[in-house]
């Protein structure tokens, strides 16, 4: 029978963040494979890109497991190369691109904490809301911090390097509602061995069909879905419309402006951060929520 386990963590603060905690856990959506007790602090960025695509840039934080009885006195039951808990990303991904293209953000050019200090004198409202398994394992890349696979199809996800994500044989039956078709997948476990702190992680995909940006919000972390989860998002992105939340402030004195943030690390080939009539928003969403990914129009 399942051991289940306290999780426990710390105390996460806005100013000292570090996303991506996955040493010593099992696999989340938002989907983590692998139950987790929580998520917080998810920061999202996204971007129409000058040629026409989608960039996404992800960063959150989970609890933090205690180890079970069995691993306190010694005992496995998987290969210790498995136990990072892979979260996996859906992508917008149509048939005529069929291509991800991973961005390594571990370089500290782009920051959400820059993102932020774009905003520090806007008035906030807290109500807004914002095949087989016999075929080949999927190629794991190594991005900065993390290492990366990209599943081209719901199909590709029974191709996981089990190796290296620990995985549900049923992943890809809870993915198969909302992500069937039209979809890639970027199944991302933080790697502690590189030596390189948690940073974002960022790919370029497709827009979705109808032209809008695709923001990545649905929970699902193991406690099976529900119509309503608690947010801790605050979602920023590039010249979409009202919906999308508050725009950077006029009376906005610090360093930081848009174009400044936009325009620091790999980001910066694929953001319009040059355009003179740039739009920077902020959407935050706190409490309860209705679980689904959002729509942003540009």
């Amino acid at each position: 029978f399942p051991l289940v386990t306290k999780l426990q963590y710390p105390r996460f603060t806005e100013k000292k963040q570090s996303p991506f905690f996955f040493k010593q856990l099992n696999t989340v959506m938002c989907i983590f494979n692998a139950r987790v007790e929580a998520v917080g602090q998810t920061r999202i960025l996204v971007s129409k890109t000058k040629d026409g695509r989608a960039l996404v840039v992800y960063q959150n934080q989970v609890k933090k497991a205690e180890p079970g009885f069995f691993e306190k006195i010694g005992l496995r039951f998987s290969s210790p190369e498995a136990t990072q808990n892979a979260m996996i990303l859906p992508a917008p991904l149509s048939a005529e691109t069929n291509e991800i293209t991973l961005l390594d953000l571990s370089d500290g050019g782009f920051s959400f904490a820059d993102c932020e200090a774009c905003f520090e004198y806007a008035k906030l409202n807290a109500n807004t809301r914002g095949g087989s398994r016999s075929a080949a394992p999927l190629a794991v890349v190594q991005v900065g911090a993390y290492k990366v696979s990209v599943a081209k199809s719901l199909d590709d996800l029974h191709r996981i390097d089990e190796s290296v994500f620990k995985v549900s044989d049923n992943i890809a039956e809870l993915l198969s509602k909302h992500y069937a078709t039209g979809f890639g997948f970027v199944i991302a476990a933080f790697d502690p061995t590189v030596g390189v702190e948690e940073h974002p992680i960022g790919f370029v995909c497709d827009l979705q069909p109808n032209g809008n940006l695709f923001v990545p919000c649905r929970h699902e972390h193991g406690h099976g879905e529900v119509e309503e989860e608690d947010f801790d998002h605050v979602i920023y992105s590039v010249n979409t419309n009202a919906d999308a939340g508050e725009t950077t402030p006029a009376n906005n004195t610090t360093p930081k402006t848009p174009k400044q943030v936009l325009g620091k690390g790999p980001i910066a080939d694929w953001v319009p951060h040059e355009d003179e009539n740039l739009v920077f928003r902020r959407k935050r969403m706190t409490g309860k929520h209705k679980n689904e990914d959002l729509s942003f129009e540009h």
